[in-house]
């Protein structure tokens, strides 16, 4: 179902003929998602500043037309008939502020881009999300992230600052200290704070945004190799970061075959507590491991000769990485003390030097480059898509304790799955990554499963519901928290467990969106 042809008219003269489509072609490539899920685009604008932004709205509510965003990751679109806008021309570094410690960007700034501009200026933006854009493009879609370096600076909410928003009726608000023209440097300012319903509700598109920046004690600029993989012919890259500054530790903790799945996943979470306790390690986590092997490897046929070997489901089911970074030598030397003293008090041992990039040639490293690629610049969950796509069921935010017990009922809600040869028997593809030094913690697992056959999607979307019924039955924080896309009888379901929100959520969406247009299923379309 294509836009009316006024519409179409009327957008195309806010953006220019080259920025809108609906050309059939160029829509079915915007058909894309984890589980395969959603509808095609009826039309895709790419538009350039926030006021165009903002007339493409207006258009949207006078006639009644829905519409969703995306930058990077999520292209769904859950109804037909709906406009998507594709943010990556909004691409801009706008500011970045080395006195305060904060960028302004735009939406289509990339999370690598941002973070080479910081090192040049001894700042870093910690990777806050799985999506490839920096975190403004994760709250303009609503979504929140947390990267690897969660430890230390927090998830992808504690980073955003002012912001610009346009509102679902394309009104510009901008919220936070910029709304007194005080500046970017705070996210809330006179009155109620307004910062949640950008991430929370996925109302409006977020236009720019400032976000929170660290000192960086690296180079300003780093030094790239490139390698030739000597196997396959594939390039591959190694940053070299100075060793008296920082350090990547590959952790074996007592195994599976050891201790059974629910002690040995008790030890790792001890261990994660104690270290997160110490405040030691920019980034402690038990190892993603099957994004991280299928990044590890040069090509998808180079990952699914190692998947049916067994290593990874054997040898990386309990690995815990820490990434160290120092002020100093004499501070890495302390911060790399405490975190071999903690894991030796539970048994765990470092892994073999060929887990490293050390292993690279023989293919024994879990990923070249780890350090760099995944944990500083986030550039990884992309690969992962083409082992033939995924799903993805998580619980919510919530402590350490909390992610282990959630952990342990995995291979109960998994097994008749991979019995039935629907999903890889990956029973331990998830992680658990201590946030704010273990005062939180986040969980997530993988569902792998070949979504060209529908068996086997039926089966992945099976067994996410399935985690979701365990998440409401055993009262976990359920992951609608973190990635809300479950739609209104799902949150309607929750809803009297966690307060009767979305009763709430239906008042701001009719205050905020009277015409209803603006993302929806996200979380809750009102009832009249």
């Amino acid at each position: 179902m294509g836009l009316p042809k006024a519409v179409y008219k009327m957008i195309e003269g806010v953006v220019g003929e080259e920025w809108v489509s609906d050309d059939p072609a160029i829509l079915v490539a915007y058909k894309r998602w984890m589980e395969g899920a959603g509808e095609l685009p009826a039309a895709v604008v790419m538009p350039k500043s926030t006021e165009e932004v903002s007339s493409i709205v207006k258009i949207c509510n006078r006639h009644k037309i829905r519409y969703t965003c995306f930058v990077t990751m999520e292209t769904r679109c859950p109804e037909p008939g709906m406009l998507l806008f594709d943010l990556k021309r909004m691409n801009k570094i706008i500011e970045i502020n080395e006195k305060d410690m904060y960028a302004v960007v735009e939406p289509g700034v990339t999370r690598t881009a941002l973070a080479i501009e910081c090192f040049k200026r001894g700042l870093q933006y910690p990777s806050a999300s799985v999506v490839g854009s920096a975190l403004v493009g994760a709250v303009a879609k609503g979504i929140e992230g947390h990267g690897y370096m969660a430890n230390r600076f927090s998830d992808g909410r504690r980073h955003g600052l002012a912001a610009e928003w346009v509102l679902p009726t394309g009104d510009i608000m901008r919220i936070g200290s910029l709304g007194t023209g005080a500046g970017w440097f705070c996210p809330t300012g006179p009155g109620p704070g307004l910062d949640g319903l950008i991430s929370r509700a996925g109302m409006g598109i977020v236009t720019k945004i400032a976000i929170k920046l660290y000192p960086w004690w690296g180079p300003r600029e780093l030094t790239v190799e490139t390698l030739i993989n000597p196997r396959t012919g594939a390039l591959a890259y190694r940053t070299k970061l100075p060793e008296d500054k920082f350090k990547l530790l590959l952790f074996q903790m007592p195994s599976v075959e050891e201790l059974g799945w629910e002690e040995s996943l008790k030890k790792l979470g001890e261990a994660l507590y104690e270290i997160s306790k110490a405040e030691v390690g920019t980034a402690v986590f038990k190892l993603f491991n099957f994004p991280i092997i299928i990044e590890g490897c040069s090509t998808m046929e180079e990952f699914w000769e190692r998947y049916v070997t067994g290593f990874f489901q054997k040898e990386t089911s309990r690995i815990i990485t820490v990434f160290i970074e120092a002020c100093n030598k004499e501070d890495l030397e302390y911060q790399e003390g405490v975190v071999r003293e903690i894991i030796a008090e539970y048994g765990g041992k470092e892994a073999p030097r060929e887990f490293y990039d050390e292993g690279w040639l023989i293919g024994k490293c879990l990923q070249l480059d780890l350090a760099a690629t995944s944990i500083l610049l986030g550039i990884s969950s992309c690969r992962v898509q083409k082992a033939s796509g995924f799903g993805t069921s998580a619980c919510g935010v919530d402590s350490i304790d909390t992610a282990v017990k959630w952990g342990m009922g995995i291979p109960e809600v998994r097994r008749e799955f991979v019995e039935k040869g629907l999903i890889l028997d990956a029973f331990d593809s998830y992680w658990i990554v201590p946030t704010e030094y273990g005062h939180m913690a986040v969980t997530e697992n993988l569902i792998i499963g070949d979504l060209t056959v529908p068996e086997s999607r039926k089966a992945v979307l099976a067994y996410m519901e399935k985690m979701n019924e365990r998440n409401l039955r055993e009262r976990f924080p359920d992951i609608m928290f973190r990635f809300h896309f479950y739609g209104d009888e799902h949150v309607k379901k929750i809803g009297p467990l966690y307060s009767n929100f979305h009763i709430w959520q239906m008042k701001v969406k009719k205050a905020l969106d009277p015409n209803l247009v603006s993302n929806p299923k996200r979380y809750v379309i009102p009832e009249e």
